[in-house]
């Protein structure tokens, strides 16, 4: 498994991470501004939406949070 370093705008806030994604498309994304780990678990394997519904997963937690700001 390899990390990668990336930013990402979600919403009106771009946020910067790290992240890993394993087979059938499990991701570990840590955000150091938040103290923040999530794992996302799929079973994409070999589908060609696994990294297009993480993002959609990981903006909705990012919108949920600047709503409890």
């Amino acid at each position: 498994m390899f990390w990668y370093k990336s930013k990402r705008k979600f919403g009106s806030k771009e946020v910067a991470y790290l992240w890993a994604s394993g087979n059938g498309r499990n991701h570990l994304v840590i955000i150091p501004e938040r103290n923040m780990v999530v794992a996302m678990t799929s079973g994409a394997y070999g589908n060609w939406y696994s990294h297009k519904r993480a993002y959609s997963i990981l903006g909705k937690e990012f919108q949920a949070l600047e709503e409890n700001e």
